[in-house]
């Protein structure tokens, strides 16, 4: 999900903070420290901002992150150089920051998959090359095909991307690129992902309403990428 441009200080370090510790709102709701995982999203879209239960808690079950900081946006945001993140691993932190690198836009092709695209091994692929201010982290960023999205994203618009290891890390809600094969066939799409009644299932939902609900075994994803930017291409009048 993109987020809001009128976020609350707040909300803005907590989800930089989740952003560095690699944790979701789903992970957050299990753990109790979120009321629900739709908090997050009201979050994002600057409906409302974390409770002082929310931070407390999060600070408890986080002790890395600067207490100082998350509520004032003083001082750094770790206590230490070391962060531990929620998959167990460890990373180096200095301080968070935007996306300073420019993002390697592709031109997608079905046959080269979405990681080998990410991982940079087919640059004949490679289309450009983009940077902008205040830009959301991404690995890889390629060119919308088709209108199951649109009004929100229309053919031609690019859209940046951060690969996900763990389809339990998926946060419904928000906007996916899903490599889905089944039956020999391979697709690419873009979609929301929602909860689907059926066991072992998630629910692909279009913006636009002509294109119907997909039901897909998670065992049919091969490569799953979110969505954390767009830009938008405007045809000349």
């Amino acid at each position: 999900m993109i987020k809001a441009d009128n976020l609350n200080p707040l909300s803005e370090r907590f989800l930089k903070a989740m952003d560095v510790l690699g944790v979701t709102g789903y992970k957050l709701a299990k753990q109790k420290i979120l009321p629900a995982d739709s908090t997050l999203t009201a979050i994002k879209r600057g409906y409302q901002k974390p409770s002082r239960n929310t931070i407390e808690a999060f600070l408890e079950a986080y002790p890395n992150i600067n207490r100082t900081w998350l509520l004032k946006g003083e001082g750094k945001m770790t206590n230490q150089n070391v962060v531990k993140t929620d998959s167990g691993s460890h990373i180096f932190v200095k301080d968070y920051k935007e996306q300073v690198d420019p993002v390697p836009i592709y031109e997608i092709q079905v046959s080269a998959g979405l990681n080998s695209i990410f991982a940079g091994s087919n640059p004949e692929y490679l289309a450009g090359m983009v940077l902008f201010p205040k830009m959301p982290r991404a690995e890889g960023g390629m060119f919308v095909v088709g209108d199951s999205m649109y009004p929100l994203l229309k053919a031609g618009d690019i859209i940046g991307c951060v690969s996900l290891h763990d389809l339990e890390s998926v946060i419904y809600g928000e906007i996916y690129v899903l490599q889905i094969e089944n039956a020999g066939d391979i697709s690419i799409v873009v979609k929301y992902i929602q909860p689907s009644e059926k066991e072992g299932h998630y629910k692909l939902v279009s913006y636009n309403k002509e294109h119907a609900t997909m039901e897909v075994h998670k065992s049919c994803i091969t490569s799953i990428a979110r969505v954390t930017f767009s830009i938008r291409k405007f045809a000349p009048m």
